[in-house]
C-alpha cells in the first residue's frame, strides 16, 4: 500500500481485507465440520475473538492509528495461519489419505 493512497481508498480495503477474513473463517468452519475436526469448537472460538479484535483494530483504523493497525493484523493473522490453520490443513490432508 503506498502512503499517496487517499484515506477513503484505504479504508475501502480494509473493508474488502475484512471482508475477506470473515469469508475464509466461514469456509474453515464449514471445511472443520465436513472432516470431523477434533478441536471444532475451540477453533471457532478463536476465530470469533479474533473478528472481534479485527473490529477493534477497524475502528482503531478510522481514528488514524493505520500503522500500529496494520503491524497488528500482520502478527495476528500471521500467527493464526502458522498455527491454528496448519494443524486444520494436516489434518484433512490426513482425512482424505486415509
Amino acid at each position: 500500500m503506498r502512503n499517496s493512497e487517499p484515506p477513503e481508498v484505504i479504508a475501502q480495503l480494509f473493508d474488502e481485507f475484512s471482508a475477506q477474513i470473515r469469508s475464509h473463517f466461514e469456509y474453515e468452519n464449514s471445511m472443520m465440520d465436513s472432516y470431523g475436526y477434533f478441536d471444532n469448537d475451540a477453533h471457532k472460538k478463536e476465530h470469533q475473538r479474533l473478528i472481534r479484535e479485527l473490529d477493534y483494530l477497524k475502528e482503531k483504523f478510522k481514528r488514524g492509528g493505520e500503522m500500529v493497525v496494520l503491524q497488528s493484523l500482520k502478527e495476528w493473522l500471521l500467527n493464526h495461519i502458522a498455527t491454528l490453520d496448519k494443524q486444520i490443513a494436516d489434518f484433512i490432508r490426513q482425512q482424505k489419505h486415509s
